[in-house]
């Protein structure tokens, strides 16, 4: 007797109902530093007042006979330089007709696009906040031995206080990658302050912008700024392994709203970021290539124009090497 099996009946093929696949994490930078779509040429100057205006002395006193003392506005300039980012995919006519009923060739392989281009910002902005070099010496501290805060001697608490406290305006926003966030609510002087300000009640879950559905993981204590954790990983191409952007660091900034214009506020960092034709500041396309095998094929483009700049190194400050 023959029996038949489910090979003899069935051939192999790929589900139609299923598509699975890595999501990056949620990337910050627009957060810290907004782009704002407003600059028109690749390279011009923008113009920066002083901070003598704002904190220094000066000598008031009058009378009725003497003329009255005079100041005067100081300010500088300096340059930007936006730099074209973009990626394409190719996707052949033949390849497209024949994909299957989840897999969208063109809509995979924009998201694809945008995901990279989006890392490659995140990297940028992380490495040029978190480079000590790029800070004014007062507002950038280096942890080592028993200060670091996986360690019981350390004290977090008094070292964002520190860096607030050296800041030429006030901190709106701190930022930390998940490892030091959780090393820093473990740490008894954490606990310690909680417990100083708030007692036995439980902290607000609801603090910030990682409220309700939100994927972002925000909260704040009792005398600091709204403490932002920075999620997103990129593959570290000799281990294999998918490690955090940033570094065992702590990073704060100030924020503004949009492009400052009045001359009275200024943040950490500024995008500085071309329209474009679209105008958004970011630019996305299409086009058939007629040359491209038998049957042609569609070419997907997007990408932006910016220059991330330091606007500010007395503004914010950096803790480095926070964890042994």
């Amino acid at each position: 007797m023959l029996a038949l099996t489910p090979s003899d009946v069935h051939t192999s093929e790929e589900l139609d109902t299923y598509l699975a696949g890595f999501s990056p994490f949620e990337f910050r930078a627009d957060e810290v530093s907004p782009p704002n779509p407003l600059i028109v040429k690749e390279n011009d100057t923008f113009r920066t007042f002083s901070k003598n205006n704002a904190f220094r002395r000066a000598n008031v006193e009058s009378s009725t006979r003497e003329d009255v003392k005079t100041v005067d506005p100081e300010s500088s300039t300096e340059p930007y330089r936006t730099v074209e980012r973009a990626l394409g995919s190719f996707i052949p006519e033949r390849t497209e007709a024949q994909s299957g009923t989840l897999y969208n060739v063109k809509e995979e392989s924009l998201q694809l696009i945008l995901w990279k281009i989006a890392l490659d910002r995140e990297i940028r902005l992380w490495e040029l906040l978190e480079a000590t070099a790029n800070w004014d010496a007062n507002n950038t501290v280096t942890l080592s031995g028993g200060t670091r805060w996986d360690q019981a001697t350390a004290n977090p608490i008094a070292d964002l206080q520190a860096r607030m406290n050296a800041s030429n305006q006030e901190v709106t926003d701190i930022w930390m990658p998940p490892t030091v966030s959780q090393a820093f609510l473990r740490h008894q002087t954490t606990r310690d302050h909680m417990r100083q300000m708030l007692g036995d009640n439980p902290v607000d879950p609801n603090v910030g912008e990682g409220a309700g559905a939100s994927k972002r993981v925000d909260y704040q204590i009792t005398g600091m700024p709204v403490i932002h954790v920075v999620p997103g990983k990129v593959l570290n191409e000799t281990t294999d392994l998918v490690d955090e952007i940033m570094a065992d660091s702590v990073v704060m900034t100030t924020s503004g709203q949009g492009f400052p214009k009045g001359g009275r506020n200024i943040t950490t960092l500024q995008t500085f970021r071309e329209s474009g034709p679209s105008g958004t500041g970011f630019t996305s396309r299409e086009f058939f290539v007629e040359k491209a095998g038998l049957h042609g094929g569609t070419m997907v483009v997007a990408g932006h124009a910016e220059d991330i700049v330091f606007t500010a190194n007395t503004v914010g400050g950096l803790i480095s090497d926070v964890l042994t």
